[in-house]
C-alpha cells in the first residue's frame, strides 16, 4: 500500500512551482539544440548539459534529491520530463512531481517505442508506402496501455532522400483506433513535383475507450461513459476496471462485469469527482476480455476552484534595497513567489527576448512582432562577439520562418498588407521595412555563426522597393497620412515613418518630413510624436532641429520615486493606448535622451528605464509584441552604458533568511539569477530585503502567484474601458438538451482587436454552425474563432459594441463549472473584463 503523504489544498501547486524552478536553467540549456544533438537517453543528456557547463549531479529537487529524466515523443516533438520523488524521496508514490516537459521539434530517427514507415519518392509509378509492422498483442491479462493521442501524428517539413530517391521517416504510432491519412510532397532539384497519399489504419478487434475532458475544475463531478467495442465473432465477457487516481475520488464500484455481443459495443458509466488540482493527471481504465486485453490512459489538468492572481514588485538596486509585495486578506492556500535578480541590463534584455520568442504567426504585424525577438537575440550575439546561445538555433529558425511568411504579405508595388491582399498600409510597411533592415545586418558571411544559425539573406530589392513605395506616398509638404491620427493630426505617423526611413538610409524623404514637423511643432501635442521627432533629428545628425523637441521632453516628463515616464492620450500606430502607449512614448524619449551626451539627460533616461522595467510582466515582456519591441530598443540602447555587477547578495523575506544569491561574472550572457521564495509570504505587506555590502546590482523583481475566492475582484467594473456580459439560457438541463450562450461586449476606448474567451463546462460539443451563422451576421465584428477544450476564443473588431450567440451540448451528466470568461484588448491587455465561472448541472 502506498503510504506516501498527500498534499493538502494549495500546497501541491507550491511544490510544483519549486520543482519547475529548480530545473528551469536545465530546460533553458536544452532549448534550441538541433535534431542530432537532442538527448535521447541519460548518457547523452549528461553530455549535452556538460557542454553547457551544467553538472547533472548538482541538479537537485527542493528536498536535495536528484531528478529522474523520462524521454518520449509527443506528435512531432521529442520530450524530456524531469520527475521529483517528492518529500517521501520514493518514486512511484502519490507525492511525485513532474515539471512540464521540454519539447523539441524533431525529424531524426528516434529509438524509443516508434513505428517505422518508408516512402519512395522516385516517380509516380513507384510511389508507395509500406504499412508499419505492429507488434503482436500481449498475452491475456497483461493489457497494453494506449496513452498517446496526438491530433497530428507526424509533421516533417523537410525530408532529404538519398541518390535512389528514397527517404526514411521514423515516428511513433499513436494509440488512437482510427485511420490516419499520410500525404507527401516531393520535389526534384530540377523543380519537378510529385505527391503521394496513403491511409494508415490503426485497428484492433477489441478495445476500450472513454472521453475524459482534458480540463476540469476542482470539485467537478462527472458521469463518464466508458465504451467497450467487440469486433470479434463471438460474445466476450469483460472485466472493466477504473484504476485509482490520486487527483480523483471514484464514486461507486470501480469494477464492472459485462457481456459484449459479437460486432457490438457496450457502455458503462463511472462516477468520479475531481478532488485535487493536478497538471498531467492520469486516468486509466482496463478492459480484460477478447483475444487480448486493452487499457486506455488519458491525461487531465484540474484547475483550482479559485481565482489566480499575480502580484509583482521591482526596483533598482544599489548596495541594498527592499521590495514590498502586498497580498489580500482572503488568500486561499500558500502563495508562491520567485525573486529575480539582474546583475546587468543585458541580462534583463536576454530574458525579455527569450520571453517574447515565438513561432511566427498571424497577420503581417503579428508576424513581424513575434519574429523580432529572435532577430534581436541574433543581433545581440553578433554585437557581443558571442558565437552561440542555447536558443540561437531556435531564433534562426524562427527568423527564417518569419521572413518567409512576410513574403506572402508583400504587394506587387513593394508595400506590405496585413493579410496579403488589398492596398498597402503605410505604418505597417514602415514597420516591416525596419525589421528587414535590421535582418539585413545578419546577412552575408560571418564566421562566428554556424551555417545552421545563419538566417536566410534579405534581398536588397525588397528593402529598396519598400523604401521607394513609402517615399512615393509622401505628400508634397513632407507628411504621410495613412489614417493614424495619433494626436489628432498626421504628425505622429509622419515622425514614425520618417524615423524608419532615416535608419534605413533614405535621408531625403526623412529630412523633408523633419522640415514638415518643425513647421508645425507648436501644434504637436503628443509626446509620442515629440519623442519620435527628436529621435529623427538626432538620427539625421541635426542637433539644432532636435533641441526644441528635447526641451519639450524635459518639460513634460512625469517623475516620481525615481521613475520617469511620458503621458500619451492617443493611439500608437498599432492601436496601443493607455499604459502601452505610455511605454512606447517613453521608450522613444529615452532613446533620444541617451543620444544627447548630456549628463542630466542620461540621469533622466535612467529614471525612464526604471519605469519601463517596473512594468514588465512575469515573463519579462511588455504587453503586445510591438510594445515589447519598442521598449527593448530603449533598454538595448542603455545596456552598453552600465557596469555589470558580480559577487553575492543576501535575501531576507519577512525576517527569514532565504539564502545568498551568487551573481555571475561580468560580461557573461544569460538571464536573471532566480530564487524560489519558501512559505514565508502571508496576507498583507511582505518585505523582501536584498542586502549586498560589496557591489551594486542592476535590478530585482519579485513575482508572487496566489489564489483567492471568485467573489474577490470578480465583479464586473462597469467603468472599465471594456465590459463583457455572458448569459446562458439554462444551467440546469437534461442530457441531450442544448445551451444557448449570448455574449455582449462593449468598449469605451481603443480601436484594436479584442480577444474574448468564453468559458465552457467540461465535455461539451460546440455547434460550429451557430458560430458560422454568428460570424456572417456580425458585420465584420466577429473575425474568427477557435474552439478549445474549456473555452471558445473569439477575435472581435467592434467599433463600440458587439453581440453574438452560439450553442453547445453536453456529452454526459455532470455537476461542473465552466472556465472563467475574459475579454481584453490585444494591444493593451490591462484593459479587460472577467466573468466568474458558472456551475452547470446536467442530469
Amino acid at each position: 500500500m502506498d503510504r506516501s503523504p498527500r498534499f493538502g489544498d494549495g500546497v501541491k501547486p507550491y511544490f510544483e512551482t519549486l520543482v519547475n524552478q529548480r530545473v528551469s536553467y536545465v530546460t533553458a540549456a536544452l532549448h534550441g539544440n538541433h535534431d542530432r544533438d537532442w538527448p535521447r537517453d541519460d548518457g547523452s543528456l549528461r553530455s549535452k548539459l556538460a557542454d553547457n557547463g551544467i553538472d547533472v549531479d548538482t541538479v537537485r529537487d527542493p528536498w536535495g534529491n536528484p531528478y529522474r529524466a523520462r524521454f518520449g515523443i509527443d506528435g512531432r516533438f521529442q520530450t524530456i520530463e524531469f520527475i521529483s520523488a517528492g518529500p517521501d524521496q520514493q518514486f512511484g508514490t502519490h507525492d511525485d512531481l513532474t515539471a512540464p516537459p521540454v519539447r523539441h521539434e524533431w525529424f531524426a530517427p528516434y529509438r524509443h517505442s516508434i513505428a517505422t514507415m518508408s516512402a519512395s519518392m522516385t516517380s509516380p509509378a513507384e510511389q508507395r508506402v509500406r504499412q508499419p509492422k505492429v507488434k503482436s498483442e500481449p498475452e491475456q491479462g497483461t493489457p497494453r496501455v494506449r496513452e498517446y493521442f496526438p491530433e497530428t501524428l507526424v509533421w516533417a517539413p523537410r525530408l532529404e532522400t538519398g541518390p535512389d530517391g528514397r527517404g526514411r521517416l521514423d515516428f511513433r504510432l499513436a494509440g488512437s483506433i482510427t485511420t490516419w491519412k499520410l500525404e507527401a510532397i516531393a520535389s526534384t532539384a530540377a523543380g519537378a513535383i510529385e505527391t503521394a497519399a496513403v491511409d494508415i489504419r490503426a485497428f484492433q478487434p477489441f478495445f476500450v475507450d472513454h472521453s475524459l475532458p482534458p480540463i476540469l475544475t476542482e470539485g467537478d463531478e462527472i458521469q463518464l461513459p466508458v465504451a467497450v467495442r467487440n469486433y470479434e465473432k463471438k460474445e466476450q465477457p469483460v472485466e472493466l476496471t477504473m484504476q485509482p487516481a490520486d487527483w480523483a475520488e471514484l464514486r461507486g464500484a470501480t469494477g464492472r462485469h459485462l457481456q459484449v455481443p459479437p460486432s457490438q459495443s457496450a457502455t458503462e458509466v463511472f462516477s468520479l469527482r475531481a478532488a485535487h488540482p493536478v497538471t498531467g493527471g492520469k486516468l486509466r481504465i482496463d478492459a480484460v476480455g477478447g483475444a487480448a486485453p486493452d487499457a486506455i490512459e488519458r491525461e487531465v489538468t484540474v484547475h483550482p476552484d479559485h481565482r489566480q492572481n499575480v502580484a509583482t514588485a521591482s526596483g533598482l538596486l544599489s548596495d541594498s534595497m527592499s521590495l514590498v509585495v502586498s497580498l489580500p486578506e482572503d488568500l486561499i492556500g500558500q502563495p508562491t513567489a520567485e525573486l529575480k535578480v539582474y546583475s546587468s541590463l543585458l541580462r534583463h534584455v536576454v530574458e525579455s527576448i527569450a520571453g517574447g520568442m515565438h513561432r511566427p504567426y498571424g497577420c503581417a504585424e503579428q508576424t513581424t512582432s513575434s519574429t523580432y525577438p529572435s532577430l534581436m537575440l541574433l543581433r545581440l550575439l553578433k554585437h557581443s562577439g558571442v558565437a552561440s546561445h542555447p536558443r540561437s538555433g531556435e531564433a534562426a529558425k524562427y527568423l527564417e520562418e518569419g521572413l518567409s511568411r512576410l513574403a506572402g504579405y508583400r504587394g506587387g508595388d513593394g508595400s506590405f498588407t496585413y493579410w496579403g491582399n488589398g492596398p498597402g498600409d503605410l505604418s505597417l510597411t514602415a514597420y516591416v521595412l525596419r525589421f528587414l533592415t535590421d535582418a539585413k545586418e545578419l546577412s552575408g558571411t560571418d564566421d562566428r555563426f554556424s551555417s545552421s544559425v545563419k538566417p536566410a539573406p534579405v534581398e536588397d530589392s525588397v528593402i529598396q522597393s519598400a523604401n521607394a513605395w513609402l517615399a512615393g506616398r509622401q505628400a508634397p509638404d513632407g507628411s504621410w497620412n495613412g489614417g493614424r491620427t495619433l494626436d489628432g493630426s498626421s504628425t505622429g505617423e509622419t515622425a514614425g515613418i520618417a524615423l524608419t526611413l532615416a535608419r534605413a538610409g533614405a535621408r531625403g524623404p526623412a529630412s523633408k518630413a523633419l522640415r514638415y514637423l518643425a513647421e508645425r511643432k507648436e501644434s504637436v501635442s503628443s509626446e509620442y510624436a515629440t519623442a519620435a521627432t527628436a529621435l529623427l533629428a538626432l538620427e539625421l545628425g541635426d542637433r539644432a532641429a532636435a533641441a526644441p523637441w528635447l526641451d519639450r521632453l524635459r518639460r513634460t516628463v512625469k517623475n516620481a520615486n525615481s521613475k520617469a515616464h511620458w503621458e500619451f492620450a492617443g493611439e500608437t500606430p498599432f492601436h496601443g493606448w493607455g499604459l502601452p502607449g505610455q511605454l512606447e512614448a517613453s521608450a522613444l524619449a529615452i532613446q533620444a535622451l541617451l543620444l544627447t551626451g548630456d549628463r542630466g539627460d542620461a540621469a533622466l533616461a535612467t529614471d525612464g528605464l526604471a519605469f519601463l522595467l517596473d512594468k514588465t510582466d512575469g515573463y519579462g515582456v511588455w504587453y503586445s509584441g510591438h510594445t515589447t519591441v519598442q521598449v527593448l530598443d530603449a533598454v538595448l540602447a542603455a545596456a552598453g552604458r552600465e557596469h555589470p555587477a558580480e559577487g553575492r547578495a543576501q535575501v531576507v523575506v519577512n525576517g527569514h533568511v532565504v539564502g545568498p544569491i551568487e551573481l555571475p561574472a561580468a560580461g557573461s550572457m544569460g538571464g536573471p539569477v532566480t530564487i524560489a521564495i519558501p512559505a514565508f509570504l502571508r496576507s498583507g505587506a511582505n518585505r523582501i530585503d536584498i542586502q549586498n555590502a560589496r557591489v551594486a546590482v542592476m535590478r530585482a523583481q519579485i513575482v508572487a502567484t496566489y489564489f483567492g475566492p471568485w467573489t474577490s475582484g470578480a465583479a464586473v467594473d462597469l467603468s472599465s474601458p471594456i465590459h463583457m456580459r455572458v448569459d446562458f439560457d439554462k444551467t440546469r438541463l437534461r442530457l441531450g438538451e442544448s445551451v444557448t450562450c449570448r455574449v455582449d461586449v462593449a468598449r469605451r476606448r481603443g480601436t484594436g482587436m479584442l480577444l474574448a474567451e468564453i468559458g465552457l463546462p467540461p465535455g461539451v460539443d460546440v455547434d460550429r454552425g451557430s458560430l458560422e451563422d454568428a460570424r456572417s451576421k456580425s458585420n465584420g465584428h466577429l473575425n474568427s474563432f477557435e474552439i478549445l477544450p474549456d473555452r471558445l476564443i473569439v477575435y472581435l473588431w467592434p467599433a463600440d459594441r458587439a453581440s453574438f450567440r452560439f450553442r453547445f451540448q453536453p456529452r454526459f451528466a455532470m455537476s461542473a463549472k465552466s472556465a472563467a470568461s475574459d475579454v481584453y484588448d490585444y494591444y493593451n491587455p490591462e484593459a479587460r473584463s472577467v466573468v466568474a465561472p458558472v456551475r452547470f448541472r446536467v442530469e
